[in-house]
């Protein structure tokens, strides 16, 4: 049996504080038909995510900026942001699905930078060949920290003691 730990840093986990200027959004959370968290893997496939992510086809994402930022912080790295489009050419909303592949465009684009890095002090949580396998990365949901900005929550599969 296996069970899912997340793999956040510790301040990622902490309560959203009052923002000014803007309201902030829910956080989107992303569960498969069976209430479980999206397999990251799968969002590169549009047929197997259309038949996994729950709400796939849902406009989620809706902003007036071009782009928004997504944020990885794991235990022993530091904070990865990369920017997206946050709209397509005809200027609708980001589905739940085109948004899932983002977080994962982002996150193998941290797997590739995090091979060229020295290893740290706190490995248990790094991405990457010979720590955390990217088949074993889920999303959870994603949560708004600024008025463009957005930090991916993931966890990962272990196995059971």
């Amino acid at each position: 049996m296996n069970e899912l730990r997340l793999i956040q840093n510790a301040a990622a986990q902490s309560p959203r504080r009052k923002q000014y200027g803007f309201r902030l959004r829910e956080p989107l959370v992303f569960r498969s038909h069976q209430g479980q968290p999206l397999r990251l893997a799968v969002a590169f496939d549009q047929i197997k995510l259309k038949e996994t992510l729950l709400y796939c086809d849902m406009p989620v994402l809706k902003t007036d900026a071009a782009k928004y930022t997504i944020v990885v912080h794991t235990h022993g790295q530091n904070k990865f942001r990369k920017q997206k489009w946050a709209m397509n050419t005809k200027r609708t909303p980001l589905t739940m699905g085109k948004v899932a592949r983002h977080v994962a465009e982002v996150v193998t684009d941290l797997i590739e930078e995090s091979e060229r890095q020295y290893p740290g002090e706190d490995d248990s949580c790094r991405l990457g060949p010979g720590y955390i396998d990217f088949e074993d990365i889920y999303l959870c949901e994603l949560r708004q920290i600024t008025k463009a900005s957005y930090l991916a929550i993931l966890a990962r599969r272990s196995p059971v003691a």
